[in-house]
């Protein structure tokens, strides 16, 4: 996960590798359009997600941005309770898809989340258990 920018904020934090399997769920969903830095306007994705690293036994709340957001598809959301089953980021760069598509971010296993973005940054981690 070397290709998130900031990424090393969750190393610094958390001693043992992450895997994508450790996002559990999804706490919280911010969607916006804003000025890029070519001051073109663009789709913006704030996630938060309850991290449970599978050696660890404190939880972490992860918050990443990802920016020129795509095809966003969200679906089965609501209530108290937003797993994620089979969370992946797949990056595109070798199948040649537009520079803003270079990740597909998606839940492979309920389908509730799915979507294309050029970049995926560490926002920020706090302790939560």
């Amino acid at each position: 996960m070397n290709f998130i920018r900031n990424f090393q904020l969750i190393s610094e934090k958390i001693s043992t590798p992450i895997r994508e399997i450790d996002f559990k769920f999804v706490s919280s969903i911010r969607y916006y359009i804003d000025y890029n830095k070519h001051y073109d306007e663009v789709s913006f994705l704030e996630v938060g997600y309850v991290l449970e690293p599978a050696l660890e036994k404190q939880r972490y709340q992860v918050l990443l941005g990802f920016s020129e957001v795509t095809l966003l598809n969200l679906s089965g959301f609501g209530g108290s309770f937003n797993q994620l089953v089979g969370f992946k980021i797949n990056d595109m760069k070798d199948r040649n898809w537009e520079a803003n598509q270079r990740y597909h971010v998606h839940d492979y296993e309920n389908d509730v989340m799915s979507f294309y973005c050029k970049t995926i940054e560490v926002l920020s981690i706090k302790t939560i258990s």
